[in-house]
């Protein structure tokens, strides 16, 4: 790992205060001691630092005291409430450490003892810095440390005698770019969101691990793990949502509109034909889509990349839209629902899945809407029982396609009415016309009876089963006898 010297003064603002406050703020580069208005001036340290710098090199001009022309030591001044006890131990552990207490009077570090006779120490202070207590940031471990724990790691530049800080080379987070759903994120931002950790950014920034190794560890919050892309049917034959509705091979046309809805909700439309990802207007124009399904998928893919707020720039999550009255309470859960099921709770601003806990955290969820996650409502319709039922037991009952990834959706062939061949030239016994029912077989002539036989104002002998018949014979479309 690359290391470099980096000067005391540019690791962390305590350590600027801790210059100041023994003496003099240092230019490492020209090896000069400077005071801190002069510092100010040829921009060793940023101006914006001033007035805390002046306040800590009090700590050895000394602090005024409005009742006495005398300068006051950091003790005194913290014995009359004008140092806090924090500071005013850090400003005095930094003196210790480079020679002693400073007596602004005499301007020398005197030993802790001396400082007691001359009243500018007691014995519990000096106890307290006996302790050596962590008042410091390491830069390298960003743990707390003393002062003097941090003069010992550093090293002596031969010509100059100045103490310098080995620090590694760490990578700007801002310049840290992962791919999220539908736009970048920088490791700043999924720092602060709480998806990476300290640790996984430390090694990020000292390039112990890469941004694709990273990217592989979070893709449930980057990418999801996807949502049900399309059907397969017992052929083994790979279909889209679309296509599957244009052959009526889901009960419902319901069903893949559903389907699609949560496609859009959670990043893209898939086309699992040419394994693409599409945003609404691409699959539409590629004919992933039916254009006319073009104004409802583009609500549903608000979900994933905001809504738009007309009071604020910020694109509002699913859930803060629902609390504004832009998306009802059913549509909202169900879309939830759908991102939860794929990797967490979307976050439009950051572009990244968040698992509940986060979202309630992050206000883009609230507790009374996670327990309602929680319970998985029963929002999409299963094809094969035409039943209701959650989008997770759904993906549950999905075959991953081995190549791809892609999560498809077993769904049974249908027979085609249209290669259903009677003989119409021999009059037909109804007694003859056998279905299985539940248990046990039963004749067209019964079901007429009971007013299964007919269609609504159909025909005479049109057969339309009223309940679902369970058996070898699952018919789905009317047969028309004649």
């Amino acid at each position: 790992m690359q290391k470099q010297l980096l000067w005391a003064t540019k690791i962390h603002i305590q350590q600027n205060l801790s210059q100041a406050a023994t003496g003099h703020i240092i230019d490492p580069k020209n090896n000069k001691k400077l005071t801190v208005d002069e510092a100010c001036i040829n921009e060793t340290v940023d101006s914006a630092d001033r007035d805390s710098l002046l306040e800590a090199e009090a700590a050895a001009v000394g602090y005024k005291d409005p009742y006495s022309a005398k300068p006051l030591s950091v003790f005194e001044a913290m014995k009359k409430g004008l140092v806090d006890d924090e500071t005013g131990l850090r400003l005095l552990q930094a003196q210790e450490s480079v020679g002693g207490i400073l007596d602004p009077n005499l301007s020398v570090f005197l030993p802790k003892d001396t400082a007691i006779e001359r009243k500018i120490l007691d014995e519990n202070t000096k106890c307290t810095l006996n302790q050596s207590p962590k008042y410091y940031i390491d830069p390298e471990t960003e743990e707390s440390v003393s002062y003097i724990d941090l003069k010992k790691r550093c090293k002596i530049e031969p010509q100059t005698g100045q103490l310098l800080l080995p620090v590694a080379k760490k990578l700007d987070p801002n310049k840290l770019i992962f791919d999220g759903v539908r736009k970048p994120v920088t490791a700043k931002q999924l720092i602060e969101y709480e998806v990476l950790d300290k640790e996984t950014l430390k090694d990020l920034q000292t390039e112990k691990k890469s941004v694709p190794e990273v990217s592989a560890d979070k893709r449930v919050n980057l990418k999801g793990t996807g949502p049900i892309a399309g059907i397969v049917t017992g052929k083994n034959t790979k279909i889209s949502l679309q296509e599957a509705k244009k052959q009526m091979l889901l009960p419902v046309e319901l069903c893949a509109d559903l389907l699609l809805e949560a496609q859009a909700a959670t990043g893209h439309i898939i086309d699992p034909k040419n394994n693409k990802k599409l945003t609404v207007d691409e699959a539409c124009t590629d004919k992933t889509v039916d254009s006319g399904d073009h104004g409802r998928l583009l609500a549903a893919e608000k979900a994933a990349v905001g809504y738009k707020d007309p009071y604020s720039v910020k694109p509002l999550s699913v859930f803060e839209a629902m609390k504004k009255g832009l998306v009802d309470n059913e549509t909202g859960l169900r879309l939830l629902q759908a991102q939860e099921s794929v990797g967490g709770i979307m976050d439009p601003s950051l572009s990244v899945f968040l698992p509940l806990d986060l979202a309630v955290k992050r206000n883009i969820l609230d507790t009374n809407t996670s327990h309602s996650l929680k319970k998985h409502p029963k929002c999409y319709i299963d094809p094969e029982t035409d039943v209701n039922i959650s989008y997770a037991d759904l993906k549950k009952r999905c075959r991953t396609e081995p190549h791809t990834g892609l999560l498809l959706l077993p769904v049974k062939d249908k027979l085609d009415a249209s290669k259903l061949v009677f003989n119409v030239s021999k009059s037909i016994d109804p007694s003859n016309l056998i279905f299985d029912g539940v248990r046990k077989s039963i004749s067209i002539l019964f079901l007429s009876t009971t007013g299964q036989g007919s269609q609504h104002g159909g025909a005479k002998g049109s057969v339309v089963p009223g309940p679902r018949l369970l058996g070898a014979q699952n018919w789905t479309h009317s047969i028309n006898l004649y």
